[in-house]
């Protein structure tokens, strides 16, 4: 396991031997997770005002199609776990979303959803999340993983991966045929998950 900073996000694919090998794409957020912070803290400062109840577990999300930027921020209601469950199923999205659109800015088809690879991967998210271990599970796939130690937008996780030469090796595979993503939001950041068949 590597330890990271909080505002440092690790990114990590299946070609690489282990976290402290050469390929391993580790990379400053720097402005990106500092702005993220205060907005997060404000939001939760809200208490039982009568506006945090009507922005409990909410997304707010410019409308933007998959090339387009799109800040997120998640305001965490405790009361209601579920909703924490649309927030990541929402970032899960965003990431296949700008998976195909990379691929297909690169002449290549877009990949479909399986829902065994998603399940496995959301698993996977969640394992990494509540051990703090950050590492690549063994299958029959490959894999990119991705940590920042705070909400990560799906902009951000796919624009590190694509940094990334083994990542992006993944993503742009013309071989691969399938995705599933998983993505877990927790105190401690968020972990991300995608894999390809």
């Amino acid at each position: 396991m590597t330890d990271t900073p909080a505002d440092e996000p690790l990114a990590h694919d299946s070609h690489d031997e282990s976290p402290d090998s050469p390929g391993t794409a580790t990379k400053v957020a720097g402005a990106a997770a500092l702005a993220a912070a205060p907005v997060a803290a404000a939001a939760n400062s809200l208490g039982d005002a009568p506006e945090a109840e009507a922005a409990d577990a909410t997304l707010l999300q410019e409308e933007a199609g998959p090339a387009q930027e799109v800040q997120e921020e998640k305001v965490t209601d405790e009361a209601n776990p579920a909703a924490e469950d649309v927030t990541e199923d929402s970032t899960a999205q965003d990431i296949v979303d700008l998976t195909n659109q990379a691929r297909a800015d690169h002449g290549l088809d877009p990949l479909t959803v399986n829902a065994s690879l998603t399940e496995e991967s959301a698993q996977w998210a969640k394992t990494m999340s509540t051990t703090g271990m950050f590492d690549h599970a063994e299958g029959n796939f490959s894999e990119n993983i991705h940590f920042l130690g705070t909400t990560a937008s799906a902009e951000e996780i796919v624009k590190d991966w694509m940094e990334s030469d083994g990542h992006r090796a993944n993503i742009l595979d013309p071989e691969i045929t399938e995705i599933g993503v998983g993505v877990s939001h927790e105190s401690n950041g968020t972990y991300s998950v995608q894999r390809f068949s």
